[in-house]
């Protein structure tokens, strides 16, 4: 599994109250094995992420979840920054997610699993 820059990714979370909500994003990168997305456009993502960091992306043939973590500044929101420089969109936040698992929906196999998480 070979994440691209600039690729749509399909992420949905849950609030506290489990209402769900799914987005369609644009990955930014792999960094420090995290995933990076620019918070351009996330409002109830980003709501959602503060009460209950726990995300589920579709991307291609793989359901992977992961734990997010928000950050308003440092060297991953400075990425993001970058990156959106010419894109017109103001970058309100960094996301970086750190894999949990990673699930083959094509096969029904769990190729992945970090067990250092609670999942």
């Amino acid at each position: 599994m070979n994440f691209e820059k600039d690729k749509e990714l399909l992420i949905s979370t849950s609030s506290i109250t489990w209402n769900p909500h799914s987005i369609i994003a644009i990955s930014v990168w792999i960094v420090d094995e995290r995933l990076i997305l620019a918070d351009c456009q996330m409002n109830l993502t980003i709501k959602n992420l503060k009460e209950n960091p726990k995300i589920s992306i579709i991307w291609w043939y793989h359901r992977i979840k992961w734990e997010a973590e928000i950050t308003p500044d440092g060297k991953y929101f400075e990425i993001c920054k970058a990156e959106n420089e010419d894109s017109g969109f103001i970058v309100k936040n960094a996301v970086s997610i750190k894999i949990n698992e990673v699930y083959d929906l094509d096969s029904g196999v769990l190729i992945f699993q970090n067990k250092k998480w609670d999942i």
